[in-house]
């Protein structure tokens, strides 16, 4: 009977946990990206991780008609859900941190091999008995098998770890670092040590706790962070802004420093003829036309939504030249989008910028005027033109 409670009261206490911070996590920001459906998946198998431990645990050593085929499915669809999160959470690491070739449907193929060899292994067990056994006192026994699933599920972790510390070494940006690489490198902490603990102690129940601690770190930091991004558009936002200048005054000492000022051209029309939603969508897809344009140019520059209608993008330690191709880069952007259909604007953006070897917040405010400065100046040839 105290086996019994311990299932019971493990799952459970995982199961409650996780539902509390998914009923949270549900907001239109998270929900809409593909790491947020990525993550709900995460957060529902480990519910369903929990579930199949609870009913293979209260089964286990009960005889009624019956008991041992669902005691076999149990431990069958458990085995299965574990590397299922191993698989999803190698998917989630690719999403984050923009990994295309990891992202296309010939590696998404290629990755799930192991997973889909895997789930006929598990068909076939009543018949193989390959993965484990169920003995005459209806208990779990293990076979030769549970190091291939042992496998499977560690390819999947140490690839993930792998991508991630080689993002976090090649990452320049400190800022990036700390606010987006780093924890998915935690997040492998806690499965870890309860899958050895697992392995190790036989009929210990563990890794659903790891994988619940690593999925509840992830999302506090993902609602701590909201206070440093922006809601409408996804990106930083200006209290990030000012963390970015901080970490720059801090370590960057007579290192450059360029701000592009970007504000949407007629703005307040749109606003004002379309409705605030159409203000919404252009400031939306202004947002990711930036984002795209500094992930192709560089991954280093710091982009965020300073207010209204206005972008400011950093770039650190960079010369005239590079500024002015990269000016002219996010300008040409903007030329060659192709406008959506229906849509009842043209979206257009001016653009000025200053740079300045910054040594206190004096320096910083100085520059972010000139930049301003030259952005307005920006606008005012258009209007003239």
């Amino acid at each position: 009977m105290g086996t019994i409670y311990y299932y019971v009261e493990l799952n459970l206490l995982c199961i409650i946990i996780l539902g509390m911070f998914q009923s949270q996590m549900h907001f239109k920001a998270f929900q809409l990206t593909e790491s947020g459906i990525v993550r709900n998946r995460l957060i529902f198998t480990t519910i369903l991780l929990c579930v199949f431990d609870m009913c293979a645990g209260i089964l286990r050593g009960l005889f009624f008609p019956g008991a041992r085929m669902l005691i076999e499915v149990s431990n069958l669809c458990y085995d299965e859900a574990i590397l299922v999160i191993s698989y999803q959470w190698m998917l989630y690491v690719g999403i984050e941190l923009r990994i295309e070739k990891m992202r296309t449907k010939r590696t998404s193929f290629l990755l799930s091999i192991p997973l889909l060899c895997f789930t006929v292994v598990a068909i076939m067990n009543p018949w193989t008995h390959f993965l484990f056994t169920i003995d005459a006192g209806n208990l779990y026994v293990r076979g030769a098998g549970v190091f291939f699933h042992w496998g499977v599920t560690w390819f999947y972790m140490v690839l993930s770890t792998v991508v991630v510390l080689r993002a976090y070494v090649k990452e320049k940006n400190r800022l990036r670092k700390q606010q987006e690489i780093m924890p998915l490198l935690l997040f492998i902490i806690a499965p870890v040590v309860a899958s050895i603990l697992q392995m190790l102690f036989y009929g210990l129940s563990s890794i659903q706790v790891g994988v619940t601690i690593s999925i509840v770190m992830i999302c506090l930091f993902l609602q701590s962070n909201q206070i440093l991004t922006d809601a409408l558009t996804g990106l930083n936002n200006r209290r990030s802004f000012e963390h970015y200048l901080d970490e720059y005054l801090a370590h960057s000492t007579g290192t450059r420093l360029t701000l592009l000022m970007i504000d949407i051209d007629h703005f307040k029309l749109v606003n004002d003829k379309f409705g605030h939603d159409a203000g919404d969508d252009a400031l939306c897809k202004v947002a990711n036309l930036l984002k795209d344009v500094c992930r192709e140019f560089s991954e280093r520059h710091f982009l965020c939504r300073y207010g209204g209608d206005e972008f400011v993008i950093a770039i650190a330690g960079q010369d005239d030249e590079y500024i002015q191709k990269f000016e002219m880069y996010v300008r040409e952007g903007f030329r060659k989008r192709v406008p959506v259909k229906g849509e009842l604007y043209k979206l257009s953006v001016s653009i000025g910028y200053a740079t300045a070897i910054c040594a206190s917040n004096e320096d910083i405010e100085e520059l972010l005027r000139r930049s301003d400065k030259a952005m307005y100046i920006d606008k005012k040839k258009k209007l003239k033109g």
